[in-house]
């Protein structure tokens, strides 16, 4: 095989994990639709919360309330079925729901974070006003890049363009639990070969730590496919207490 042949060509969203992605994240709608989806978490948490504590203030033998009593109404089995899946996934629900909040509404939630652990540190970006003709070819750039870290696994490669002549550099250190969007970053000069910037995650803040594992935890990657059978059955888990709760309602109501 010809080595400078492309083998695939795709583009962030023209694809269907991607566009999966973006409707999770976004709505596929940028910024304001992860402002609506980052809220609905906070929304989430709160009514999991209050779910958990308006169950615990009834039952003082929890194990007796976790059985099923003999129902002679509709409401009652549908309270049992609500209240046995909402104790089941609650602490995953809340895991699940808190990262999601933090990734999508950052600005909102870091300084929660800064206040109760320390400063996060953010990685640098460099400008570099381009030219006709880039001097490093990207082969010398990543030697550049990967002295700094040698043990360190490369991730994504953000070539020069033609307003910023910078190769950026995602690497993931053997401390780093996330694979997929790893937190260390280097930069190089494509005129020069001058390392611009490093960033190394496993010496910065503790805040900037725990950020790291923030999407490993989310997406269930630091947990193997244990985890991700049960985040997995907690996102059936949470259609459930919806659904449920709704016909519960609507029972109760007498709307059908």
């Amino acid at each position: 095989m010809n080595s400078k042949e492309i083998i695939r060509k795709e583009f962030w969203g023209r694809y269907l994990v991607t566009w999966m992605y973006n409707l999770h994240f976004s709505l596929l709608t940028g910024t304001t639709g992860t402002l609506i989806v980052g809220y609905i978490g906070v929304a989430s948490i709160v009514l999991l919360i209050s779910g958990f504590f308006a169950w615990l203030s009834k039952y003082s033998k929890w194990v007796k309330s976790l059985k099923f009593k003999s129902r002679s109404t509709k409401i009652g089995l549908l309270y049992d079925w609500h209240k046995l899946i909402g104790l089941t996934f609650c602490i995953p629900l809340l895991a699940l729901t808190v990262t999601g909040v933090m990734l999508a509404i950052p600005k909102q939630t870091d300084p929660i974070l800064t206040a109760l652990v320390n400063n996060i540190s953010s990685p640098l970006r460099t400008q570099i006003q381009p030219c006709k003709q880039f001097n490093i070819p990207l082969s010398q750039a990543i030697l550049i890049a990967q002295k700094k870290v040698p043990d360190a696994r490369l991730a994504w490669i953000e070539t020069p363009s033609n307003l910023n002549a910078i190769y950026r550099f995602r690497f993931q250190t053997v401390n780093d639990p996330s694979y997929c969007f790893p937190h260390s970053y280097i930069e190089v000069n494509a005129l020069t070969g001058k390392l611009e910037s490093m960033f190394n995650i496993d010496k910065q803040s503790t805040a900037s730590k725990i950020k790291n594992w923030i999407h490993p935890l989310h997406d269930g990657s630091i947990g193997g496919n244990i985890l991700k059978v049960i985040w997995v059955l907690s996102g059936f888990g949470s259609a459930a207490l919806f659904f449920i709760g709704v016909y519960r309602w609507l029972v109760r109501t007498k709307k059908i």
